[in-house]
């Protein structure tokens, strides 16, 4: 049970200073990024869940998976060899809103400051297409909600789930 999923939502674009450098490197994956992008979902999925999204319904997670770079709604940041090390997807849109979800990334690579810059580009090239961003986040995850303030997100309402 997840009672106190925060929803969040940013009507305007981040501060320019936040996308300077690494953020400017972060772009829509292509359709053809499949195969990289897939395992960055797949642990994205099984660090939320608890369990891999390939273990039961692996056909349905990889159509997903690969509507949303057809659609190009997978924002994602690559390092030199390829290998994505920051990813996230617009998961629904609707008229003037879109919301953020399956954001990760690359344990590897947490702790280097990247989650601001790398969100708020994401916000940026979700703003091209809708003027309101949106996600929630569970109020346990702390680095989270503090990364997402300080990209400019605030709170709009809360949700709850109950996963099964």
């Amino acid at each position: 049970v997840r009672a106190h999923q925060p929803l969040l939502e940013m009507a305007r674009d981040p501060d320019p200073d936040l996308l300077a450098g690494t953020a400017a490197r972060v772009r829509w994956a292509a359709p053809d990024e499949f195969d990289r992008v897939l395992p960055a979902a797949v642990a994205m999925f099984t660090e939320e869940v608890g369990y891999s999204p390939l273990t039961s319904g692996a056909e349905g997670y990889r159509r997903r998976v690969r509507s949303l770079l057809a659609e190009g709604r997978t924002a994602v940041l690559c390092d030199a060899d390829g290998t994505v090390v920051f990813k996230a997807d617009v998961g629904s849109r609707h008229g003037r809103v879109c919301q953020i979800q399956g954001v990760w990334i690359d344990p590897r690579y947490r702790g280097r400051g990247l989650a601001v810059p790398c969100m708020a580009a994401t916000v940026a090239l979700a703003r091209t297409r809708t003027p309101v961003v949106s996600l929630y986040v569970n109020s346990f995850n702390a680095p989270a909600l503090a990364t997402y303030r300080h990209v400019g997100f605030e709170q709009a309402g809360e949700f709850a789930t109950v996963l099964l």
